[in-house]
């Protein structure tokens, strides 16, 4: 979804798209998933899943863009209001990426230590500035 939205002209950021997140990418996470399985004291482990960079939104959107060889995007701050209002009617919308739930942890922003998630890789997690394209350029998706 984000790919999609990285590669059109123009990004409508909720509230200028300036909170903090650290995305994971979803190959870290499933090889996190089957070394957790292969842990033995599986369940007893908590942790951050993230990324290794803490980016905003729209610094994520950019990174995106950047990878797919596009230029700069026109940035559409979306008021507050406007964006609760539509959170609003999301959570009637059974496939919406927008409900309150989502609203409300992205107004909190969404990073943490990744110290046990390296750990439980075994390498660091993969940034934003690679998911889509590799150092190689070999496009990851």
């Amino acid at each position: 979804m984000f790919r999609l939205q990285a590669s059109l002209p123009g990004h409508f950021l909720p509230m200028g798209g300036m909170q903090e997140m650290q995305p994971v990418h979803i190959r870290d996470l499933a090889t996190a998933v089957a070394n957790w399985i292969a842990q033995p004291d599986a369940e007893n482990l908590r942790m951050n899943v993230v990324g290794s960079e803490v980016v905003t939104m729209r610094s994520m959107l950019d990174s995106y863009r950047s990878q797919q060889d596009k230029g700069k995007a026109l940035h559409i701050p979306v008021p507050g209001l406007f964006v609760r209002m539509a959170a609003a009617v999301g959570d009637y919308i059974p496939v919406s990426p927008l409900c309150r739930e989502t609203l409300a942890m992205l107004e909190l922003g969404n990073t943490g230590d990744g110290n046990a998630f390296t750990e439980l890789l075994g390498r660091q997690a993969m940034g934003v500035s690679t998911f889509i394209k590799g150092i190689d350029g070999e496009d990851r998706e």
